[in-house]
C-alpha cells in the first residue's frame, strides 16, 4: 500500500503519512487506531487484568504482613549492603 493510498483511507493528508514514517510527526491514539483499521493489524495491544492482584508478604515474627513495595524495599535495601562487600571501615575492632 502507497502512502497516498493510506492517507485516503485515513482521511488524512499523504504529506502528514510521510511525516509519520519519517518520524518528524509523533503518532496520537486517533492515528494508530485509524492505521490499525485500514491496515487490520494491532499495534499497541493495551493489557487487561479482572482485577487488581495483591501480593504481600508474611513473615512469623510479624504481626503484619509485609508489603510487596516494602518487601522489594527491604531486598533493595539488602542488596545494597552486600554490593558493598563489607569492605568499609565499621569504627570497631570487630
Amino acid at each position: 500500500m502507497t502512502q497516498r493510498r493510506l492517507a485516503e483511507e485515513m482521511g488524512v493528508s499523504p504529506q502528514y503519512i510521510n511525516k509519520v514514517v519519517k518520524g518528524k510527526e509523533n503518532l496520537t491514539l486517533e492515528t494508530i487506531s485509524k492505521i490499525e483499521s485500514v491496515l487490520g493489524i494491532t499495534l499497541i495491544e493495551i493489557p487487561t487484568y479482572d482485577k487488581p492482584r495483591v501480593i504481600s508478604f508474611e513473615s512469623p515474627c510479624m504481626k503484619t504482613p509485609l508489603s510487596r513495595v516494602d518487601a522489594i524495599q527491604i531486598s533493595n535495601d539488602i542488596m545494597s549492603y552486600s554490593n558493598k562487600g563489607f569492605s568499609e571501615a565499621t569504627g570497631t575492632d570487630g
